[in-house]
């Protein structure tokens, strides 16, 4: 995904979670790396600052568009999204990804199973 949005953004950054079970994982910690345009990621927690910063000033940040390609991470998404910036991402469904049977509880009362 991050080659292709080479392609029609000016500047691309990547960022992956490098830890499974709360220990870190070198391997993981360079996915991405060496594709040209991408800018490898350490801190996302410096740049969502950054960029919740510069919207609460009235500022545009350099990052026009958020991208989560996974179920995690939605308070993120939702403070992103407060403060006016572009976000696509699953949010708050991880609830349904990771509780199985709540999720089959909700379906059974919507009609659906």
């Amino acid at each position: 995904m991050a080659r292709w949005l080479v392609r029609d953004f000016k500047e691309v950054y990547y960022w992956t979670e490098n830890k499974q079970g709360g220990f870190a994982h070198s391997n993981q910690r360079f996915i991405g790396y060496g594709i040209p345009g991408v800018t490898l990621v350490e801190d996302v927690n410096a740049y969502v600052k950054e960029a919740v910063k510069e919207k609460l000033d009235g500022k545009d940040h350099r990052i026009s568009l958020w991208i989560f390609t996974w179920v995690y991470e939605a308070e993120m998404q939702d403070l992103l999204k407060m403060v006016g910036c572009n976000v696509f991402g699953s949010g708050y469904s991880d609830q349904l990804e990771l509780d199985r049977i709540g999720l089959k509880k909700h379906l059974k009362q919507l009609g659906w199973l």
